[in-house]
């Protein structure tokens, strides 16, 4: 709530936010934008818990909508965990996600078009926590195929075809 009447005796006090849900923020990356002129690029990607995250494209607004992802569009998870951006095209995006509840599966999704559209990836490496949070992913600066995703509990794996396949990391701690 707020009142920027603070001169005034009689405080009028209104709610300024819109789309209201607790959420837990896990990440946010600020990617720069995909040119210069683009003014639908990301200037923000959020990832939170219960409502997977956000692409802002305008840091003053509310987005319109959560990550691409339900029954009517496409795959859906309900946390997302961590996310990332590759230097080299600002374009390639990846995300860890999982979902509470019954199944508390896991999965990770791939952007090709700065976070508007998501792709789950072809695989997943194993888990070996029994809870929702799926850990932590990287994508190179560099090389967009090359992916890190650190699952809780685990050691690191690594992707070097975007997500089609993983191996687990030689010589990292656990």
């Amino acid at each position: 709530f707020n009142d920027n009447r603070l001169d005034s005796q009689n405080s009028i006090w209104y709610n300024n936010e819109y789309g209201h849900e607790e959420l837990v923020v896990n990440t946010l990356a600020a990617p720069p934008p995909v040119n210069k002129s683009a003014s639908n690029s990301a200037v923000l990607l959020s990832a939170v818990l219960d409502q997977q995250g956000f692409r802002h494209t305008n840091i003053t607004e509310f987005p319109p909508r959560k990550y691409a992802g339900s029954t009517s569009e496409q795959t859906w998870s309900q946390s997302t965990s961590d996310i990332d951006f590759c230097e080299m095209n600002q374009n390639i995006i990846v995300r860890c996600a999982g979902n509470e509840g019954g199944d508390k599966s896991k999965t990770g999704y791939i952007s090709t078009d700065n976070g508007i559209t998501w792709k789950e990836f072809e695989s997943t490496p194993p888990f070996n926590s029994d809870g929702y949070l799926s850990g932590k992913i990287y994508i190179s600066a560099t090389n967009c195929n090359n992916i890190v995703w650190i699952p809780l509990g685990s050691v690191p794996f690594v992707s070097t075809d975007q997500g089609k396949t993983w191996k687990k990391s030689n010589g990292a701690p656990v």
